[in-house]
């Protein structure tokens, strides 16, 4: 309990201008305030207990104005990190694993530390911790301690973890806030402030809101600024200002990259400063602007941020800045080449910025912060009694020789914590024992997850890229694209819009499929690349590491977040022998699809290798197997670097990549003896083709037995249309492939017996196959030549020769099948099979024509394809064109993006509402979904493509392909309040209308990206994003070839 002290015999230094520093000086305390200073002489003892503070120096206690007190359990975990990489793979999957009670243990543990080292006030700013009740423990640790605390309650989404919450959480936290304050307004050590939600993470009007509330409520308010030097992060500043929000005492944190108009600015409006000087400058954030600030007359206080990267004592921290300052110093006085002989700053002006200075900074330079009577009494000794040698200059000695160890005695609101070098009252070795339980559980559960989760660092510039690909009726090249361009002209400006703002380039409509575009321009061994379609991994056909993943992952990578990866299972696949007559690669793949199913390589790598793979001479075979290993949830497939890629980068004009990647080639492939989870052994030269489905890629069967299954399953023998392309087979080798086939049947007086479809990969494909007269045979067979652009594949096509309803078959190059997915008919049969296959079944016009063993009746005879022949790259390189290609201009400051407010197509983004916190009970269950589960049942494709800019109306359809088991109809539900039938999208807002929260059953999520996790790709994230709108809170299924993004709304089990 405070009492009355003197204090005696030290040297007092008061940082009180008045009354300067005393020799042999006196402070006179009762009952928690400082009665008087002056010279030991002069103040009597009158009863009062006297403390020697002989060989001591007597300070104020220091004030830490920025720290992460629950940290306090990982200390020196970061500390050989620089910024992006502590945050990213160390904080961030930390700061979950931290529950209410490591929170209790590491506050109080931090406010202990800091009373041992002689810092008697700390400012926590809270953030990223999962719930309310954190606040409260960390609360009643402080409190416990008996440190004067500033908490400035979290305003941060992830202060309760609701990264996508909206604004009902964030009202929700408000409030918190109000009671917390309410409950603390009469404590005498503990108050409460805000700490502002970070700028760019909620809507300017939020923070705005954030700012009004503190001042309304006459709370202290603080924000992390500016933190990084060489970043823009948070230049919020002249938003702020312009809003009026930039109130008097607000304190800015961090602050390394503060440029002089802001440092103005904070000037202007009464601002206050925090550097954290050591973990700034330890973890590349950069060195604190010290004198930019005292030239604006601002004051700077000192922080010690964190216990994961720096020492967490006032003292290390005010010797760094002042030995880093005078360093500058003396370095700008170098470069002229003169001797430096002025010492700028002395020990006392480092003492000033971490005591006087913080308790101005944090409100409190009435109470505390000097020596001087009438404040309150907290106060710190720095002995120098334990060291052989005396001090000839007692301060210096403090500031730049001392430890916590030297640190004597601490008083905090005239109550002793610490004296004669040892905590008062508290039972240090059982704390610690404690503390170290409790680091070790998080420690063990931080080890468990990076064991299971692979990080990949963002650290570099990524190049990105967006493409306008959808462009396709089905009327034909020129057609199409025109009517894509006026059908989706908003669509199209926008994305180019935002690529020019953002420094993207941008790939025009009937510029190519990306993933030829990506073969063709940007792919290249060895290299990582990701990308939002699942069938990124194309690029492995040229030995890169190229995975599918979704947008939100993308827009991570984009931003400069880190990326996280499970670690994959390792599939090796061994090729032997020689492919021989009509089998391709498709049927490698297809083959190993059926084998694998749509699930069996979830998770992992497939690394593909031939015995003798320099038979494989055309690089693009091996492009359509790793293309089409999304189809078994592979999360990529590669080859080793080979000659034949060589060239290929020689034939699309980069010969410096293949010289290259050629000096490396041993380190382009498996290393020798590498291990792997499963080996299959596929021998090429007994490989026979193979059709996939229908309704799923997985339904493998050899062409020898197809002609039996199509009579057992009565399906349509009559082919209503053939189509070749996709990003599996749209190359130039697969057209050329594919014309000889043509060619041979026309020569016969053969015509394709159904409608024929092409579409080349990209416009450099479509120039080449044009120039090598290709397109001729084509032209000549009455195919229906596409833009450049998925087309078909992903549902953009406007079929009208068979009606909606009518059973029919067709057959494709592509890589999925879904039903309903090329043509929104759920009659429709869609199978999958080389374009070899496909283009001879369309000229002998029936789905169970086997090329190897079947003739077609023609008026002289019978006529026999003979196999394709091998078809080598272009001899004279890809044709050079116009390629679509818009590069980013090099001033992008004055671009603006548009939306229009009455757009049905495109639609800002609103963040959900938040978790209320609780757990979920009494949900209305929306359907049962009765098998497999795709992405085209959760929300199908084709003319909902429009919509994918508009998250409320792609809701719209949400699970309407799923069929319902309760009464095995499609996009048809029973309301469980109304009795009502009703679609799902529907019956959805009406329980969230009624009841909050729903949940779907799904038996088999096949997967809102089914084939590369994590991720989603294509409309990945409108099919979650929009069940999550619906209100959506949990999916349940018994078997599911996907992981649900991390921090979604919807969690699946």
């Amino acid at each position: 309990m405070p009492g009355r002290y003197l204090i005696t015999g030290g040297l007092v230094v008061t940082l009180d201008d008045s009354l300067g520093e005393l020799e042999n000086g006196a402070i006179l305390i009762e009952d928690g305030v400082i009665k008087a200073v002056g010279r030991s002489e002069d103040i009597p003892a009158d009863g009062a207990e006297v403390i020697d503070a002989t060989e001591g120096v007597v300070i104020p206690g220091m004030v830490d104005t920025h720290r992460h007190a629950t940290l306090s359990l990982a200390r020196g975990i970061s500390v050989d990190e620089t910024v992006w990489p502590m945050l990213f793979n160390t904080y961030f999957p930390l700061v979950p694993l931290i529950g209410i009670e490591e929170v209790r243990t590491s506050a109080l543990v931090s406010a202990l530390e800091a009373l041992e080292s002689g810092i008697t006030t700390i400012n926590e700013p809270s953030e990223s911790f999962a719930s309310a009740g954190y606040a409260e423990a960390g609360l009643q640790s402080f409190k416990k301690s008996g440190i004067r605390t500033l908490y400035s309650f979290g305003m941060h989404q992830t202060s309760y973890g609701d990264l996508l919450a909206g604004k009902a959480s964030w009202e929700a936290r408000l409030e918190h806030a109000r009671k917390l304050i309410q409950e603390y307004s009469q404590d005498e050590l503990i108050r409460v402030g805000l700490h502002l939600s970070q700028p760019g993470t909620v809507p300017i009007t939020w923070l705005r809101d954030e700012i009004e509330f503190a001042h309304n409520q006459g709370v202290f308010c603080c924000s992390h600024s500016n933190c990084v030097r060489g970043s823009d992060v948070s230049r919020d500043l002249d938003v702020r200002a312009e809003m009026g929000c930039m109130l008097p005492g607000h304190l800015y944190i961090h602050c390394p990259s503060l440029t002089d108009h802001d440092m103005g600015l904070i000037a202007k409006t009464g601002g206050k400063l925090a550097f954290a000087t050591d973990s700034n400058i330890q973890t590349g954030m950069g060195y604190p602007p010290l004198r930019m600030a005292l030239a604006h007359g601002l004051k700077p206080s000192l922080s010690t941020d964190s216990a994961m990267t720096a020492p967490t004592d006032m003292l290390s921290t005010m010797r760094l800045q002042l030995q880093a300052q005078r360093g500058q110093d003396h370095h700008a006085i170098h470069l002229t080449s003169r001797p430096s002989t002025n010492m700028g700053f002395v020990t006392r002006d480092a003492l000033i910025w971490g005591t006087r200075n913080g308790a101005e900074a944090l409100g409190l330079g009435d109470k505390i912060g000097t020596l001087t009577p009438g404040k309150r009494a907290d106060v710190v000794i720095i002995t120098n009694k334990r060291r052989i040698s005396p001090s000839v200059h007692p301060l210096g000695t403090a500031m730049l020789h001392s430890s916590p160890a030297d640190v004597d005695l601490v008083m905090v609101d005239g109550k002793i914590m610490k004296r004669d070098g040892h905590m008062v009252g508290v039972d240090m070795e059982k704390i610690r024992v404690r503390a170290r339980q409790d680091s070790r559980r998080i420690l063990e559960n931080l080890e468990r997850r990076n064991s299971e989760v692979g990080l990949l660092k963002a650290e570099d510039i990524i190049p990105m890229m967006e493409q306008a690909q959808r462009a396709c009726f089905a009327y034909g090249r020129t057609a199409d694209l025109a009517a894509a361009t006026f059908e989706n002209d908003e669509v199209y400006e926008f994305l180019e819009g935002v690529c020019q703002r953002y420094g993207a380039g941008f790939w025009k409509p009937g510029a190519g499929i990306i993933h030829q575009i990506v073969l063709e321009n940007y792919a290249y061994p060895g290299g990582l690349m990701i990308g939002t379609d699942s069938h990124t991994p194309n690029a492995g056909g040229i030995g890169m590491a190229a995975i599918g993943v979704g947008g939100a992952y993308a827009v991570d990578v984009m931003s400069g977040l880190a990326w996280e990866l499970k670690t994959p299972k390792v599939i090796g696949v061994n090729l032997t022998g020689k492919l021989s007559n009509w089998a391709s690669p498709k049927d490698v793949i297809l083959k190993l699809t059926g084998e694998l199913t749509v699930k069996g390589a979830t998770g992992a790598v497939k690394n593909i290798w031939m015995t003798e793979f320099k038979l494989y001479h055309v690089r693009v075979w091996v492009s359509t197997i790793c293309n089409m290993g999304a189809e078994t949830g592979a999360t990529t497939s590669m080859f080793p670097y080979t000659d034949a890629m060589g060239k290929y980068l020689d034939a699309t004009g980069r010969s410096d990549i293949r010289k290259a990647s050629s000096s490396w080639q041993n380190l382009l492939s498996a290393d020798q003896g590498a291990e792997y989870d499963q080996i299959i052994n596929i021998d090429l030269s007994t490989l026979e083709p193979y059709i996939n489905g229908p309704s799923t890629p997985d339904f493998a069967t050899p062409l020898t037995r197809f002609k039996d299954v199509v009579t057992e399953s009565n399906w349509d023998k009559q082919i209503s249309a053939g189509l070749i392309g996709s990003c599996t087979n749209s190359s130039f080798e697969d057209i050329s492939r594919t014309a000889d086939l043509a060619k041979q049947a026309m020569e016969a007086g053969l015509k394709p017996q159904a409608p024929l479809y092409l579409s080349p990969g990209s416009e450099a494909t479509y120039a080449t196959l044009e120039q090598a007269r290709v397109l001729e045979v084509f032209s000549q067979a009455g195919t229906t030549l596409l833009a450049n652009a998925c087309g078909p594949c992903c549902g953009s096509w406007n079929r009208q020769d068979v009606p909606n309803g009518q059973n029919n078959s067709i057959v494709t190059s592509y890589n999925r099948n879904f039903t309903g997915r090329l043509d929104s008919n759920p009659a429709t049969k869609i199978f999958l099979a080389s374009p070899e296959i496909v283009i001879a079944k369309t000229f002998a016009g029936s789905l169970d024509f086997n090329p190897a063993q079947d003739a077609i009746d023609i008026p002289n005879g019978d006529f026999r394809f003979n196999p394709p022949p091998q078809v080598d790259l272009p001899s004279n390189g890809y044709r050079e064109v116009d390629s679509g290609y818009v590069a980013p201009p090099a001033d992008r400051s004055q671009l603006q993006v548009n939306i229009s407010p009455f757009s049905d197509r495109i639609q800002r983004l609103q963040p959900f509402k938040a978790w209320d916190g609780r757990d979920y009970e009494d949900l209305a269950i929306l359907i049962k979904v009765e098998g497999k589960c795709t992405t085209d049942h959760i929300t199908p494709a084709g003319p909902w493509f429009r919509y994918r800019g508009h998250l409320e109306n792609i809701s719209n359809n949400t699970l309407i392909g799923a069929v319902n088991a309760e009464n095995k109809r499609v996009n048809s539900v029973v309301n469980v309040f109304t009795g009502d039938a009703a679609g799902v999208p529907e019956t959805a807002r009406d329980y969230v209308s009624l009841a909050g929260v729903l949940l779907s059953a799904l038996e088999h999520v096949w997967a809102t990206e089914y084939a590369t996790p994590p991720g989603i790709s294509e409309q990945g994230p409108n099919r979650e994003w929009s069940q999550a709108l619906e209100g959506t809170r949990q999916l349940v299924g018994t078997s599911h070839a996907t992981r649900w993004l991390p921090g979604s709304l919807l969690e699946s089990s």
